[in-house]
């Protein structure tokens, strides 16, 4: 009984060697967040220092300084060649949206 599970199993795995059923390999480390973000005006500047500050802050308890994320920046336009990108926060500014405008 033991043979017949491990070679149904054996023969289960035959279809995700072929990459049928496997996602791509994401890019970038665990520890790294891209941002896409427009880099035209002062509320987005605003906006990416506090994003900055936010994901920058250090870790408690370490014996050294370490960051919680090691942050990369990317405009929109760039982005289509890394959508396989592990971990990304997509901002999206609409200018008629904004407060006085």
């Amino acid at each position: 009984m033991l043979a017949i599970a491990a070679l149904l199993l054996a023969g289960g795995c035959k279809e995700g060697k072929k990459g049928n059923n496997l996602l791509p390999n994401p890019l970038g480390k665990a520890g790294e967040v891209m941002v896409v973000l427009d880099v035209k005006g002062g509320d987005v500047d605003t906006l990416w220092n506090t994003l900055k500050s936010t994901l920058s802050e250090e870790f408690p308890y370490l014996p050294q300084p370490q960051p919680k994320f090691d942050i990369i920046k990317l405009p929109p336009q760039n982005f289509n060649s890394v959508r396989a990108y592990r971990n990304i926060i997509f901002i999206n500014i609409d200018a008629q949206n904004l407060p006085g405008k």
